[in-house]
């Protein structure tokens, strides 16, 4: 791949981002609210706390319809796979149409779903998974990387907010390094500016003007 738009290094970054915010709360939300007659983990208050949104939720029905369905919220699994299905119409001779076909089944799949059912979302997950493996499949490894230093800056993120586990951290931190020495920068920019959440945008619009013109 020769040097690419910034605005499609932009759309590579938060396809990443969002297919991995999805997958991620999919996988938070089924562990914790997943069993309806005895959800374990966090209180829905406690979820949103974690990400930062208000919790004037009259129950835990109302907190899962909002945070699966709700296109307003940007943290809902709509909202992201939306996002990203319109991300990957653009980029789908980028990321190949495998990987596009994977997005667009999940989004297809989600978007005809009108109550929450976690028997229901589960082929949600699948094709998520089915398009980071797809990934493979493309021809060129910055773009591997690009969409993967998004789900890696996601997995960081989330992982920050809902008080994971530092090996996990770590391990964010790791895949962000080995990132960057696929892009070829990794001795240009310091991955420990990443560690902090605001501090990580700037991180990334460096990375985007050191790899990409504008």
């Amino acid at each position: 791949m020769g040097l690419i738009s910034l605005r499609t290094a932009n759309q590579l970054y938060w396809l990443g981002r969002y297919v991995q915010r999805a997958l991620d709360l999919l996988h938070r939300l089924y562990e914790t609210h997943g069993n309806e007659t005895a959800p374990v983990g966090l209180r829905f208050e406690e979820f949103c706390e974690c990400l930062g949104i208000e919790s004037e939720f009259a129950n835990r029905d109302a907190f899962l319809q909002s945070l699966f369905f709700e296109k307003e919220n940007s943290y809902s699994i709509l909202f992201s796979l939306t996002t990203a299905y319109e991300n990957a119409v653009f980029l789908r001779n980028t990321i190949g149409h495998e990987g596009f076909a994977y997005l667009r089944l999940a989004f297809n799949t989600l978007e005809s779903l009108r109550v929450v059912n976690f028997y229901d979302v589960k082929p949600v997950i699948d094709y998520l998974y089915a398009f980071w493996g797809s990934l493979d499949e493309c021809a060129d490894r910055r773009v591997r990387a690009m969409v993967r230093w998004g789900k890696w800056v996601e997995i960081r993120d989330l992982a920050g907010r809902f008080e994971d586990s530092d090996d996990k951290l770590e391990k964010a931190v790791g895949q962000l390094q080995e990132n960057l020495h696929v892009l070829e920068v990794a001795e240009h920019l310091n991955v420990a500016q990443a560690l902090d959440r605001e501090g990580g945008i700037d991180f990334t619009n460096e990375l985007f003007t050191t790899i990409y013109r504008p």
